[in-house]
């Protein structure tokens, strides 16, 4: 025999039904959940606000959010808002998502995602606030924007180096140039006789032209920095231009550069780049090679391509750094 529910029955069930489904939504939410009067006065604390905040419903039922989770610089203006809202019944931030600081239990000041609701009811206004901890990731948004600002300076500070090495590399090749100019014209002008003159000639006229490669370097160091520089390809016989090279290194280096073998090869490539390249390698293992006094210098053909092997007798790269070098 079924038995006929009541208006006032079904009414009963379908609020129990909705305070089931409410609470269940309160327990298992993925966002903390305040409920609030208009008082202020804390009425819902979900397990995720105790979880955010440190306190248990117990210890802040009852309590308002200026004594306990909203930081000081921001209370007077929430008692304000709240003033004004029920005054006009309108709010800045209601049904709105913002990015606000609150306090932790011990004291702490950090970031969550807030969002307040509000309904009317016979006992008055409740506010329903959805909070979510966001301070890991304003942590990593702060992270990227100081390494961008890092990145940011540094670049800049690279760019105003590269420059003034420009400038000062081509501001400093004019004298130089003068002072080999009139030295090689002074060389020409000695006589025979004139030998301690002429020797005192050749060594300016030498540390000018080391001077000169230093400069070199620096202004093709910045025009690799400012992606400027051009390579001028040609063919070049790199058995000669091998041998030859090596012996102009080898007036400028006090170690032996013994040539082992030296393949016959035709190659392209820029000769000014890869002369300065040799002689980068000869002057670092000579470096390197305190109280050595030779260097082993090979060149080897290998179907389409040309190796130059360089030993020296130093300290050596270290094994973890082997495969770093290219």
């Amino acid at each position: 025999m079924f038995k006929n529910l009541t208006e006032n029955q079904r009414s009963e069930k379908i609020v129990r039904e909705s305070e089931k489904r409410l609470k269940v939504f309160l327990t298992r939410g993925p966002d903390a959940v305040i409920i609030i009067n208009e008082l202020q006065e804390i009425l819902e604390w979900n397990p995720k606000a105790e979880a955010i905040f440190g306190f248990s419903f117990e210890e802040i039922k009852g309590k308002t959010l200026t004594e306990t989770i909203i930081p000081p610089q921001y209370r007077e203006a929430h008692l304000r808002g709240m003033q004004h809202f029920l005054k006009t019944s309108e709010g800045p931030i209601l049904n709105k998502t913002v990015e606000i600081t609150a306090l932790h239990k011990n004291g702490k000041e950090f970031f969550i995602n807030l969002s307040i609701s509000n309904v009317k009811l016979d006992e008055g206004w409740l506010f329903i606030a959805f909070l979510s901890d966001i301070s890991k990731r304003k942590a990593t948004e702060e992270a990227l924007i100081k390494k961008e600002a890092e990145l940011l300076q540094s670049k800049l500070l690279q760019e105003r180096n590269d420059q003034f090495i420009s400038i000062a590399s081509h501001e400093l090749k004019t004298p130089i140039t003068t002072i080999k100019a009139y030295t090689q014209l002074t060389l020409a002008m000695c006589k025979e006789e004139q030998n301690a003159i002429k020797t005192n000639l050749g060594k300016i006229d030498q540390f000018t032209n080391k001077l000169i490669s230093l400069v070199n370097e620096l202004l093709h160091v910045s025009q690799i920095n400012l992606g400027k520089l051009r390579l001028s390809k040609s063919k070049i016989d790199f058995h000669s231009f091998f041998s030859e090279t090596l012996n102009v290194i080898q007036q400028i280096t006090t170690h032996q550069i013994i040539l082992e073998r030296n393949d016959k090869a035709d190659i392209i490539a820029d000769p000014v780049r890869l002369e300065q390249v040799i002689a980068n390698l000869i002057s670092n293992a000579a470096k390197y090679s305190p109280g050595k006094n030779k260097i082993l210098v090979r060149s080897i053909k290998r179907k389409n391509e040309v190796i130059c092997a360089f030993t020296d007798f130093g300290i050596g790269i270290a094994a973890e750094n082997i495969e770093k070098i290219f």
